[in-house]
C-alpha cells in the first residue's frame, strides 16, 4: 500500500530498506513469520483482538499471524493462541482468549501477561490504540483498551501498577480518580493529539 512516490523518496533520502510485501495483508504477514515457529492468530479484517495480542505475544516471544477469521486456514506453525471468539476466527487452534466484546476479550488477553505497567488508551478506533505498540518495549508493559468507561478489571490494574495514558478520549482526570492520586506527574501522559 506505499505508494510509488513514497518510495522514491526514501531512495532519495540513500535510506537503507528491506521490502516485505505480499498480494494481501495475509501474505505480507506471512512472510514477517519466517523466524516464528510459534505463533498466536488473530483475525486480520480487525484490530482490536491482535492489538491486545501484542504484549502476550513478545512475553512469550511468538508471532502474530493473521487471518480471514470467515474460513479455515493451514500452517506449518504451532499456534499456541486463537484471539477472539468464533464470530472473530472459526478455527480453532491452541488456547482460545477471547470475550463477548472486544475489551473482555482485551481483559482476558492481560490476564496472562505478568508483572505488567499499564498502557491505557481508548478502543473504539484504532489510531491511538495501534500507535500504543510502539510503547510495548519488553517490559511486560500491557495494553488496556477502554471504552469511555473503564472497566472494573482495568480499574484494578490501574490501581496496582504504572500507567501510561495514550490519546486524548480517556483523561487523566479519570485515571487520577482511579488510583486516588493528587499530584498528576504520578501518572504519565501522552500528549491528547
Amino acid at each position: 500500500t506505499l505508494n510509488g512516490n513514497f518510495i522514491k523518496d526514501i531512495d532519495n533520502l540513500k535510506i537503507p530498506m528491506e521490502r516485505i510485501s505480499g498480494i494481501n495483508r495475509y501474505e505480507t504477514n506471512k512472510k514477517t513469520l519466517e523466524k516464528y515457529t510459534r505463533v498466536g492468530v488473530a483475525d486480520g479484517r480487525n484490530y482490536p483482538d491482535a492489538l491486545s495480542a501484542s504484549a502476550l505475544l513478545k512475553q512469550e516471544n511468538l508471532g502474530l499471524m493473521l487471518v480471514n477469521g470467515s474460513k479455515s486456514y493451514n500452517t506449518n506453525k504451532e499456534v499456541k493462541y486463537t484471539f477472539g471468539d468464533k464470530e472473530s476466527v472459526k478455527q480453532d487452534g491452541g488456547i482460545r482468549l477471547s470475550g463477548n466484546n472486544r475489551y473482555i476479550t482485551n481483559e482476558e488477553i492481560n490476564k496472562i501477561v505478568k508483572n505488567k505497567n499499564n498502557i491505557i488508551t481508548y478502543g473504539g478506533n484504532y489510531a491511538d490504540a495501534l500507535s500504543s505498540v510502539n510503547l510495548l518495549n519488553g517490559n511486560n508493559k500491557v495494553i488496556l483498551l477502554n471504552n469511555r468507561a473503564i472497566s472494573n478489571y482495568n480499574k484494578e490494574e490501574i490501581k496496582n501498577g504504572n500507567n501510561v495514558v495514550v490519546g486524548g478520549l480517556l483523561s487523566r482526570d479519570q485515571i487520577l480518580k482511579i488510583k486516588n492520586l493528587s499530584k498528576p506527574e504520578e501518572v504519565s501522559s501522552t500528549d491528547n493529539n
